[in-house]
């Protein structure tokens, strides 16, 4: 396999670089949090073996030609995790990025048969290449980053598109691509909830008395609970358990935030506040 082709730019991309219709991008930043970590580095790749970065020093973020690029309707953007990538760019360059790929969640689609959807994961396993996550924690907001530093980095985003030639075959052999639009669409909206605080909520969940409850028989992969023994009240159920098949709920409290209950025990939520 030949060597990949790595530039790194100060600021901003060059004007008048073309990197075609579909652009891999993945970023890195000072850690993973979005209201403290600043955007050290975002990298690109037009999928030919070559990639762009682009390294910022915390000052200036006016990168008018990246803005340019990730809010461009007609050029596609590629990520791993792009929930977290869109909501940095948002926050540090003030750009909506949009259309968006990301090849985690079409992972997290069709590859059923595992639980692994790490990048390192699925490219070797579609793509064949084994990445080297040696310099995934360092300091990415050095003056100079070394050759391993932005060697790891082009690797994020140069098999990007390869990865996802076989994602989109399997999502369509699996009928499965309309639902993958859908999320991809919602992505910059998620980002946003994420800025805004919401990040560790699901905004869908239905609430009972301050209960958010999570009904299984939109998540099927969760299967049904087999019977239970009388003894076994579930954690944090005060009623009785009843032999048998139940429908399972996960109710997320103030107190109790991963408490495993029941269809039967519904009626227990709202006069037991204890729960």
């Amino acid at each position: 396999m030949a060597q990949p082709t790595i530039t790194l730019h100060k600021g901003d991309l060059p004007a008048g670089l073309n990197l075609g219709p579909s652009v891999a991008i993945d970023t890195e930043t000072l850690g993973l949090n979005l209201h403290r970590d600043r955007l050290c580095l975002a990298q690109l790749s037009a999928g030919d073996g070559s990639a762009h970065l682009v390294q910022f020093d915390g000052t200036d973020y006016s990168a008018p030609n990246l803005k340019a690029l990730l809010a461009d309707p007609n050029i596609e953007k590629i990520f791993h995790f792009a929930r977290f990538d869109v909501a940095v760019l948002k926050r540090d360059l003030g750009v909506v990025t949009s259309p968006v790929y990301c090849t985690k969640i079409a992972s997290k689609l069709v590859r059923t048969y595992t639980d692994r959807h790490g990048l390192k994961d699925l490219v070797a396993e579609l793509v064949g290449v084994e990445l080297s996550k040696q310099q995934q924690s360092s300091d990415w907001a050095a003056r100079e980053l070394s050759e391993q530093q932005l060697a790891y980095a082009a690797s994020d985003v140069l098999y990007l598109h390869a990865a996802k030639a076989k994602l989109d075959f399997m999502l369509e052999r699996q009928n499965r691509r309309e639902l993958a639009d859908a999320a991809f669409r919602f992505l910059p909206t998620q980002a946003a909830l994420d800025l805004a605080g919401f990040g560790d909520m699901d905004i869908f969940l239905p609430l009972i008395s301050g209960f958010e409850v999570f009904y299984p028989d939109a998540a099927p992969e969760l299967g049904a609970h087999p019977p239970f023994p009388a003894q076994n009240q579930g954690a944090g159920c005060k009623k009785p358990g009843v032999a048998g098949w139940r429908r399972p709920l996960t109710i997320a409290c103030r107190a109790r935030p991963n408490i495993t209950l029941f269809a039967g025990d519904l009626d227990m939520i709202a006069s037991d506040p204890s729960v």
